[in-house]
């Protein structure tokens, strides 16, 4: 992107970082290219690459929300990463989104404690996927 709207920009307020070294506009600046503080994609194992998959949910407003906010790497998709299914890839930046949308208000005691306690153990394993693949 910055290689197409290179001309378009503010030049005085905007400042590449480029922690890959892979963009030739950023690259070709005053001074070195940082070197890379994490692994290129074509190095990472396998298992711990975002794959895109098809969004898993019916629930098609928890689909739009997933593709909206924060904006979706792959929009109409699912990501799956180190065996781990998340709504969304964050667009910029490797961060996967997960949204959790129900109606607890609507249970009883019983079933709102137990939903509770199923959604803080797949969130425990979302976050320690997430944390394994930086």
């Amino acid at each position: 992107m910055a290689e197409r709207c290179y001309h378009a920009l503010d030049h005085d307020r905007v400042r590449f970082n480029d922690p890959t070294g892979r963009c030739a506009v950023a690259s070709a600046q005053d001074g070195f290219p940082p070197v890379p503080t994490e692994p290129l994609e074509r190095e990472r194992r396998p298992e711990r690459r975002p794959v895109p998959v098809p969004h898993a949910g019916k629930d098609a407003p928890h689909n739009e929300c997933a593709d909206t906010f924060p904006p979706n790497r792959y929009p109409g998709m699912d990501v799956r990463v180190n065996g781990i299914r998340f709504d969304a890839l964050q667009v910029g930046v490797r961060v996967p989104w997960e949204i959790k949308a129900h109606r607890f208000d609507t249970y009883n005691g019983f079933i709102r404690e137990r939903e509770i306690e199923k959604e803080l153990e797949q969130l425990a394993q979302e976050r320690d996927a997430a944390l394994a693949c930086g």
